[in-house]
C-alpha cells in the first residue's frame, strides 16, 4: 500500500518503491512524477552513500559520508536541496566538531590531519571545561554549510575569548569539544597521528543501529511529532530492558511479575 511507504524504512522502502515503479502501467501523471523523482534519489544517492559506508565503515570517514550525500543531492536534485537538507540536518551528528576532528585525524591529506591536531590543541587550551563555563555538556547537531566544497567547511566555527565555538543547527553558538576517543592523548601521541592516519576501528554505522530501525519504524507508526516519537522511543528501549523478550514456561516464576 501506498501510505505504508512512509512507515517503513532502509532498503524495504526503497526495494518496495522501487518495485511498485517497474510494475505501473498507466499511472497518473503526477504519481508518475513523484516516483520517477524517488527512484532517481534512491539510485543516485541512497544506494551508492548505503554502499559506501558498507565499505568505509570507520567513524573516521563519517562527516566525508555525509560530504558526498550532500555533493550527491546537490548534483542530481539541485532543485530539492534545501528541502533534503533539512532532514539531512536532523541526523547531522557526525557534522558535530567531535567527529569533525575525528574525519581530519584520519584523512589521507597530511595537512587536514595537522588542522586536526591543532584544533584539539586549542580546544584544550580554551581553559576549564565546557560544562564549567556552560553548564552540562550538549552535544548538538551542527547548521550546515550548503555552500561547503569540502567536508570542513560544513559546518562554521569561531573562536570567542580562546574558546572555540560552533554553529548550531538552532542558530546558536555551542561550545567545540575534544573527541572523548583522544582526551587520553598526550601531546607526544596526538604529534604521532600528523604521521599515521587515525583508524579508529569503531563502525560508523553499527548492527545496533541496524536494531534501532524497528523501534523507530513502530514509533512513527503510533504517534507524531518528533519530540513524542523520541519519548515513545526511549519508552519503548526501557521497557524492552525490564521485561523479558522470550518467557519461557519452565523459567516462569510468579513473583518476577507480581
Amino acid at each position: 500500500k501506498q501510505w505504508y511507504q512512509r512507515r517503513v524504512r532502509g532498503y524495504n522502502t526503497a526495494s518496495r518503491i522501487l518495485r511498485y515503479y517497474v510494475s505501473m502501467v498507466s499511472p497518473q501523471p503526477e504519481l508518475k512524477r513523484k516516483m520517477t523523482e524517488l527512484t532517481r534519489f534512491i539510485l543516485n544517492v541512497y544506494v551508492p552513500m548505503h554502499k559506501a559506508i558498507k565499505q568505509q565503515w570507520d567513524i573516521s570517514n563519517g562527516a566525508c559520508h555525509v560530504f558526498r550525500e550532500i555533493e550527491a543531492m546537490r548534483k542530481h536534485f539541485p532543485h530539492r536541496l534545501d528541502f533534503l537538507l533539512k532532514y539531512v540536518e536532523i541526523s547531522g551528528f557526525f557534522l558535530h566538531t567531535e567527529n569533525l576532528i575525528i574525519a581530519q585525524l584520519g584523512d589521507e591529506d597530511e595537512a587536514a590531519r595537522r588542522r586536526g591536531v591543532n584544533m584539539i590543541k586549542k580546544i584544550r587550551s580554551g581553559g576549564g571545561k565546557p560544562e564549567q563555563r556552560y553548564g552540562v555538556r550538549a552535544f548538538r547537531v551542527p547548521k550546515i554549510n550548503k555552500e561547503a566544497t569540502t567536508y570542513e567547511q560544513l559546518i562554521t566555527l569561531r573562536e570567542r575569548d580562546g574558546v572555540v565555538e560552533f554553529l548550531g543547527s538552532n542558530n546558536k553558538w555551542n561550545v567545540a569539544t575534544e573527541p572523548p576517543i583522544t582526551s587520553s592523548y598526550s601531546e607526544e601521541d596526538l604529534d604521532a597521528i600528523l604521521e599515521t592516519p587515525l583508524k579508529t576501528g569503531h563502525c560508523c554505522h553499527s548492527q545496533r543501529c541496524e536494531r534501532a530501525v524497528g523501534i523507530t519504524t513502530s514509533v512513527v507508526g503510533k504517534v507524531s511529532g518528533h519530540k513524542r516519537q523520541v519519548g515513545e522511543g526511549l519508552a519503548k528501549v526501557k521497557a524492552q530492558q525490564l521485561i523479558p523478550q522470550r518467557i519461557v514456561r519452565k523459567n516462569w516464576k510468579r513473583e518476577d511479575f507480581f
